[in-house]
């Protein structure tokens, strides 16, 4: 039962077994929650708490299970990736997609020392990486709100 649980929520409900494009998948999951949790400040944050110190644990957990390190199979990372780059930004359809979007291209490119965090042990390896991706678009986002006054 526990490997099962650890299996659904790392997969994101077995989306990580997409075999192409797995992340990006994982990351519509994470868009689909957002639809639900945009909705209270408190909610979402909270939502982001759990996700990000339970993730490391649960992610732990599923490299066991699939005995390979940061699998492609592990999502739950760019699920909480992307409510991370969302977190107190306007709920709107453009910055939806610019979150997905930026918050993929930095999962994929690991800019400004992102990679190292990688090779963090166990789940804290799988989760940060992709928490500092979602801050780092966010920051983005943030600053073109500032700016651009949208």
């Amino acid at each position: 039962m526990k490997r099962r649980l650890v299996e659904i929520l790392a997969t994101a409900g077995y989306v990580g077994y997409i075999p192409v494009a797995s992340g990006t998948f994982g990351t519509a999951v994470g868009w689909l929650c957002y639809l639900f949790l945009q909705k209270s400040v408190l909610l979402f944050a909270s939502w982001i708490a759990v996700g990000a110190v339970g993730g490391a644990a649960i992610c732990t957990l599923a490299e066991e299970i699939f005995q390979e390190k940061d699998s492609h199979k592990i999502v739950l990372d760019e699920v909480v990736g992307y409510w991370v780059t969302m977190f107190l930004l306007p709920s709107t359809a453009g910055y939806a997609l610019a979150g997905f979007l930026l918050f993929r291209l930095f999962d994929v490119l690991k800019p400004l020392g992102i990679r190292r965090v990688q090779a963090w042990p166990g789940g804290w390896g799988v989760m940060v990486d992709d928490l500092l991706a979602g801050l780092l678009a966010n920051l983005i986002l943030q600053a073109f709100r500032l700016v651009c006054g949208a």
